[in-house]
């Protein structure tokens, strides 16, 4: 038999697969029934038994360590991370029962269940009653267990500890006390077990986040705290309900639930507060720390230089460097104290506000996990056009913006309205040699096959074997159509960028908070038939150094 995490994925994805075809059926009426319909209904069906036969065997589990066969409870048996692990997976199996249910009852429509439904309807109701009882049990026996265990832990006892917790669901107290480094281990714990969406290059960059040392903009350990808390079991059940389909702000959340919702609320990377409806994005599904960098289709987020921050403000130091001399003997040296400064760079707030309609939310499969992925999209492309034009006021500053503000970075073309081959040689001569190194050259796409099309008489260019222009003097050449478009008269336009980007800096407040609205109103403060979804994240980046890039324009 299959493990039941192999089960829950194949049954989601095969109830998609169901939800499509009973979609289809339902807007084709005079047609024909698709013919794997049926089947489809059959491997559902037969998905759910196979996982409840996992329920099932977890609920005898459960009843043979509360009773020792008089009926009373006992503390002996499964360990207290093994009762854990439990308890998550008949969460899990709730979860499952109520989408099947639900799934059935919209299946249906105004019509009565067929025997076929009606028949599947009852033995999930039947699940669902067992489940609830025993999750009910399952709780207060681990309340009493973990109270057992604070008063060993506070005696000393050195085999109950935070990392004998069930490591997809460390219990928020004990991640409250957490020093830095327990943090980081449980960080790295839930990016191996809790993280299996994520690339590995995702992967690698969350890792090498988890695993710095805390700086003056950068709370190493409040960070991996944070990551903890919102990457718990606990926290993702309490997070979907919360910004899920409870049609009332009354949303019912176990103790455990609650527990791990506070203490990301009282936790310093809280930008929201349950008080006012803000709750933070499980990390793991957070752009903000999934910053996604290698994968990112903004090449100017993948040249730049990443800072993740959890302050307000990035502070660096700057300096215009020191310059050796060489002097007669008995001569007094040239005083070549440099001249130091501190760049900063402030992190702005972005917002965004969704809105769908009560039946879009009862009908669409996964509407929430589509929603998240909106708002991940959204914010990637709001990104990437400030990362290349933002004014730098309440905004991130662009690297155009902040390259035309710096006379010596400029590089105007000879011709206006006519680039050509002489142009980029300028720009290239015009960066001094510890750019050169490093360098790219970033442009849109209408101006990499303009220099492309100039054929092979430039000899200083590459093209692969589509014409798709790949290198210029050796250096790679991305494009993104957040630069201006080739110009072809003789107005001012800024035609491309080449240097070495990490001197230009993007400072990202780690932390997005989103905020559930349950009824959105009119202007009069009368109901639409719609719900919310209000999110928020900052970020800010400017150009540090601009002796390492040159903006070629007209």
């Amino acid at each position: 038999m299959k493990y039941a995490d192999e089960l829950q994925r194949e049954l989601s994805n095969a109830r998609g697969r169901l939800r499509g075809l009973e979609l289809y059926a339902q807007e084709n009426p005079a047609g024909p029934t698709p013919p794997f319909l049926e089947p489809m209904r059959a491997e559902v069906h037969s998905l759910t038994a196979q996982l409840a036969a996992y329920t099932i065997k977890d609920n005898n589990d459960m009843r043979n360590v509360f009773s020792d066969g008089n009926s009373r409870p006992r503390f002996g048996g499964a360990s207290t991370a093994n009762l854990e692990g439990m308890v998550s997976r008949m969460r899990k199996a709730m979860t499952e029962t109520q989408t099947e249910l639900r799934s059935l009852h919209t299946a249906a429509g105004d019509r009565k269940l067929d025997s076929t439904q009606q028949a599947r309807w009852d033995e999930l109701t039947e699940l669902q009653d067992e489940l609830e009882g025993n999750l009910r049990e399952a709780e207060d026996y681990l309340k009493q267990r973990r109270a057992g265990d604070e008063v060993r832990k506070s005696w000393g006892a050195v085999q109950v500890s935070p990392t004998d917790r069930h490591d997809s669901n460390p219990d928020p107290s004990d991640v409250a006390r957490m020093d830095a480094g327990q943090a980081r281990d449980t960080a790295l714990r839930l990016l191996d077990r809790s993280a299996e969406h994520l690339t590995d290059a995702q992967k690698a960059d969350v890792e090498k986040l988890v695993r710095a040392e805390s700086t003056p903009d950068l709370d190493a350990t409040a960070l991996n705290r944070h990551i903890a808390l919102t990457n718990s079991d606990d926290y993702r059940s309490a997070f979907r309900k919360l910004t899920g389909r409870w049609p009332s702000t009354v949303v019912p959340l176990s103790e455990r639930e609650n527990a791990a919702v506070v203490a990301v609320v009282r936790s310093s990377m809280a930008e929201g507060s349950g008080s006012t409806g803000g709750y933070a994005v499980p990390a793991f599904l957070d752009p903000t720390i999934v910053l996604n960098a290698q994968g990112s289709a903004n090449p100017i987020r993948r040249l730049a230089r990443n800072e993740t921050i959890t302050t307000k403000t990035w502070k660096g130091v700057g300096t215009t460097g020191v310059t050796w001399e060489f002097v007669a003997e008995g001569t007094a040296s040239t005083d070549a104290s440099p001249t130091v400064s501190q760049p900063s760079i402030d992190a702005h707030m972005a917002r965004c506000w969704i809105t769908y309609s009560i039946e879009l939310q009862s009908d669409a499969v996964e509407l929430e996990r589509q929603l998240f992925r909106l708002l991940g999209n959204g914010w990637d492309e709001t990104v990437a056009e400030m990362l290349a034009t933002g004014s730098g006021t309440g905004q991130p500053k662009g690297v155009i913006t902040a390259l035309d503000a710096v006379s010596g970075s400029e590089v105007s073309i000879t011709t206006p309205g006519s680039l050509a081959a002489a142009d980029i040689s300028k720009a290239w001569v015009a960066l001094p040699d510890r750019a050169r190194e490093n360098a790219a050259w970033v442009m849109n796409e209408s101006v990499r096959e303009t220099v492309a099309a100039w054929g092979d008489e430039f000899g200083n260019r590459s093209v692969d074997l589509g014409g798709r222009l790949q290198n210029l003097r050796g250096r790679p050449v991305y494009s993104t159509d957040k630069f201006p478009a080739i110009e072809t008269t003789t107005g001012s336009a800024n035609q491309m960028v080449v240097g070495d980007f990490s001197g230009y800096l993007i400072a990202q407040r780690a932390g997005m908070t989103v905020e559930p609205v349950q009824t959105v109103v009119d202007g009069n403060g009368l109901p639409l038939g719609k719900r919310g979804l209000f999110a928020w994240a900052r970020i800010g980046a400017d150009v540090v150094d601009p002796g390492l890039l040159r903006l070629l324009q007209q």
